[in-house]
């Protein structure tokens, strides 16, 4: 067991769990954290990367989407959330399906209805075969349907939909400026 004694009272990392209220009394170290270089009484650790995970992917894309210059009207569905049973149970009852796309815009882009995310891990993301049913109805029905591996990976998708769509509707327009 690591023992270290806080020099100053305030300044007690939150990894450090106090075995009593005491200064002078000894501080546990949590055994998950692995100390490199006690200095002072302040435990300094060797920071781990975090792996982004899908559910920070889809906050950093909805983050750009609601901070983008144009108006995106999104919304999550409830397919990422882990539910028990019963709640699994009552979703489905009140119209969850499995696969449905995690990001619905629907703001239209010309020539789309709507866009629709899927979002996956920028390593190790695999789209389920209901994933890949609903992608495909979705596009059917004139939507503009993307599975973004990471939220940068999104956003380029969504970019050149814009620019090839502007490029488009340059085109067909007959008063545009060439």
């Amino acid at each position: 067991m690591n023992l270290i004694r806080p020099i100053n009272k305030e300044i007690i990392p939150d990894n450090i769990i106090p075995e009593s209220t005491e200064i002078n009394k000894p501080y546990k170290i949590k055994k998950s954290v692995k100390p490199r270089l006690i200095a002072e009484g302040i435990l300094v650790t060797k920071a781990k990367t975090a792996k982004p995970t899908e559910h920070r992917e889809q906050v950093s894309m909805v983050q750009w989407l609601t901070a983008a210059p144009r108006r995106w009207l999104v919304a999550a569905t409830a397919n990422g959330v882990n539910m028990g049973p019963q709640q699994r149970n009552r979703f489905a009852q009140s119209g969850g399906r499995r696969g449905l796309p995690d990001l619905l815009c629907f703001t239209p882009i010309y020539g789309y209805v709507g866009i629709a995310i899927e979002m996956k891990k920028t390593t190790g993301g695999k789209v389920s075969p209901e994933q890949y049913r609903w992608m495909a109805d979705l596009k059917e029905l004139g939507w503009l349907t993307i599975i973004a591996y990471g939220y940068l990976d999104g956003i380029e998708q969504i970019e050149s939909a814009i620019k090839v769509s502007e490029d488009i509707a340059t085109k067909l327009n007959p008063w545009s400026e060439k």
